[in-house]
């Protein structure tokens, strides 16, 4: 894929849509495009089999919020981003179909607390293949947390009118997107450690 996303790029350079010096962060945005297409896809059919789609849709939106706005891990190729994608869509449709009413309105408490205290604290995650600038970091920092207390209001609302099925579906997003923030700090540190003598 990432042949493709190069060769793509390069006709938009060709053709002056895009700018030469643009072309690694052009690749980066159509990798992925390319994974979230492929994931949404798995999602919506696993959504559509399972008889969960509306959960599913709900689930993958909030994952996808969390982690436009701040970021997260990224596996190292693109088909071990796809298999942790479809793996982590395939956990969250079990979980939708198989935790208890009861448990989940717990569960949503805790993903809204650990996403914000997260976000907060760490977010954005910047990736190393599509470094940000000083005003880049603020304004992302900003937008992930403005969308983490959206989601987490949005999944209060889903409470209060007793859709806890979509708000559980919504909680289990933002909890992973945030867990995801998570993964790569761990990362990031266990690199660092690495790099010194």
């Amino acid at each position: 894929m990432e042949k493709l996303a190069v060769r793509i790029t390069g006709c938009l350079v060709r053709n002056n849509v895009a700018l030469e010096k643009d072309q690694d962060i052009y690749v980066f945005g159509l990798i992925h495009l390319f994974s979230h297409s492929i994931t949404l896809i798995v999602a919506v059919v696993l959504g559509i089999v399972l008889g969960i789609l509306m959960e599913m849709t709900v689930f993958f939106a909030f994952l996808t919020a969390g982690r436009m706005s701040a970021g997260g891990y990224h596996a190292s190729s693109f088909w071990k981003c796809i298999i942790l994608s479809i793996l982590t869509i395939l956990a969250a449709a079990i979980t939708i179909l198989y935790c208890p009413t009861p448990a989940q309105i717990p569960i949503n408490v805790i993903s809204i607390i650990f996403s914000v205290i997260i976000v907060f604290s760490f977010a954005p995650v910047v990736n190393q293949k599509r470094p940000l600038s000083a005003i880049e970091v603020l304004r992302f920092r900003n937008r992930s947390r403005i969308s983490c207390i959206v989601s987490a209001l949005l999944i209060c609302i889903l409470v209060i009118f007793s859709h806890y099925v979509y708000s559980f579906s919504a909680a289990l997003g933002l909890g992973i997107s945030t867990i995801s923030i998570m993964v790569a700090l761990v990362q990031e540190r266990l690199l660092n450690n690495i790099s010194r003598p």
